[in-house]
């Protein structure tokens, strides 16, 4: 038995980038793993390049799959996985090569059931790391583990993704933890996460960072698609029903809502009013009043959460509300300008 398996999800990623992604996972100085590259229904061609991956590293696995989304390939990685810890990797990104031996050693250590680790966004020509407010080494137990969840729902937290996390497989199995595979890619690392925290006993962070998320212009949260935002209507409404389930807890509610403003802004930012969109202005309106008709997002109008809300999404969220969307296309387009630099 593996002591890791690194689960990476691919779809016609760039070659480039996951040369880079699976490279850093052969150079890991534990030597005891797993790579599963698990091929989302990409091309033939494709398909064929990431097969030639095993004749590099006997370690490498690939799994090819009908397209079901991003969740349905972490579900394949997980159920065909060996190890004794899981580490989802998306095939864009990549670790540094002591990540598997640190994060497991320290698992071990204090018999947890999640390692988080930190991560760092790294864009074309700066890299940024994420700031999380965990307390080094502190062992996360019980109700503190509770409180954690509510952190899932608190954008500025950062711990809402599977990215920076080593999950222990038993843990996962046994309280039959798995990715919503209707939630293709939209927020589905927070639904699984929050359900995940609620089961969690013991967990602590290290705040090293492990993982390096690629800023991509190019990718589903950063341009423009119409499917993407219909999916993370999906997603919170799901989200909603779940926070709503746990009735007695009034602090998740809050979180929620608070979150929600967030969703609303970037998808205002990065998606109807993304400068990518060659739509027309009046189509644009159109499209933004019917995804607002959703009784989530009336409900964040009515009862709004703005706490450390930065400015920018404050103006947007007002500006949503009042349907002043004129304004909301020029922070979209500042926004973008400020990222292609960086």
């Amino acid at each position: 038995m593996p002591k890791v398996s690194i689960v990476i999800a691919v779809y016609n990623v760039p070659e480039s980038f996951l040369n880079q992604c699976i490279n850093s996972c052969i150079a890991q100085t534990m030597k005891d793993i797993e790579i599963l590259i698990v091929d989302d229904g990409s091309s033939k061609e494709y398909a064929k390049k990431l097969d030639a991956f095993c004749n590099i590293d006997s370690r490498i696995r690939v799994l090819h799959k009908q397209n079901g989304g991003t969740s349905s390939t972490r579900n394949e990685g997980l159920l065909k996985s060996n190890g004794e810890w899981i580490l989802f990797v998306d095939g864009d990104d990549w670790i540094d090569k002591e990540t598997c031996e640190l994060t497991y050693a320290f698992g071990n250590e204090k018999n947890l059931d999640i390692v988080m680790f930190g991560m760092i966004k790294e864009y074309s020509k700066t890299s940024l790391p994420y700031p999380i407010d965990l307390r080094e080494s502190y062992i996360y137990k019980d109700d503190d583990c509770k409180k954690l969840q509510c952190q899932v729902l608190n954008y500025n937290s950062n711990i809402a993704t599977q990215a920076n996390k080593l999950y222990k497989k038993r843990f996962l199995v046994d309280n039959n933890l798995w990715y919503d595979e209707e939630l293709k890619q939209s927020g589905e690392g927070v639904e699984f996460n929050l359900r995940v925290f609620e089961k969690l006993k013991r967990t602590a962070f290290i705040n090293k960072p492990f993982y390096h998320y690629r800023y991509n212009e190019c990718s589903v949260t950063s341009t423009y698609s119409e499917e993407y935002l219909n999916t993370l209507v999906d997603t919170f409404s799901k989200i909603s029903t779940y926070v709503r389930s746990n009735s007695g807890n009034e602090e998740l509610m809050r979180f929620l809502n608070n979150r929600i403003t967030y969703v609303i802004s970037a998808s205002l930012i990065s998606g109807y009013f993304n400068p990518q969109n060659s739509e027309k202005y009046a189509s644009k309106c159109k499209k933004c009043d019917a995804f607002l008709d959703n009784e989530i997002f009336k409900n964040a109008f009515i009862n709004p959460d703005l706490k450390n809300v930065d400015l920018a999404r404050r103006m947007v969220f007002f500006f949503a509300k009042y349907h002043i969307y004129f304004l909301i296309q020029l922070i979209a387009i500042i926004r973008k300008k400020q990222k292609t630099i960086s």
